[in-house]
């Protein structure tokens, strides 16, 4: 099955002339496949977001919302957008969202946290943790910040 999500994704990347996915996206997809959550840590541009093609729902900043929509209504059909100012297409089972409206889902197998260096926000950095705390257990995360510090030295657990 991950072998069929890699090469999935190598076409998908093929399509829209994307390099072809690196070892540290191979080795993530290989975690989100196995049900283990996983932070990616690489810098901007990097193709972190090509990882999460697999998952079914994304928290971002709202600065980027309407990109990472865009990107996946391009690649994907059932795409959605919620934000505190705009829903399109609620029920849909890829859902784009700002971390502010995570309490709108509750059965969802995967949330993908990007720029999760904004955990250290003093200001929206609650927000996030009270996210990660209040999802069930049964949630896998997928992390990604092209700057986040000592990326290496955080706990798997």
């Amino acid at each position: 099955m991950c072998l069929e999500i890699i090469v999935e994704i190598l076409f998908i990347c093929l399509l829209n002339h994307i390099n072809p996915i690196d070892s540290f996206q191979k080795e993530a997809i290989l975690c989100i496949e196995n049900n283990q959550s996983v932070l990616v840590s690489a810098h901007t541009s990097a193709g972190k977001t090509v990882c999460c093609r697999i998952c079914h729902c994304i928290f971002i900043v709202k600065t980027k919302t309407n990109q990472k929509y865009r990107e996946f209504k391009d690649e994907f059909e059932d795409v959605g957008l919620i934000t505190g100012d705009v829903t399109i297409n609620q029920n849909a089972t890829c859902l784009i969202m700002t971390t502010e409206i995570y309490e709108i889902i509750r059965q969802v197998g995967w949330v993908i946290f990007d720029e999760i260096h904004y955990m250290r926000d003093r200001e929206r950095g609650v927000i996030w943790e009270e996210t990660i705390i209040l999802l069930p257990d049964t949630v896998h995360y997928v992390f990604l910040s092209a700057t986040i510090p000592n990326a290496r030295q955080l706990p798997n657990g």
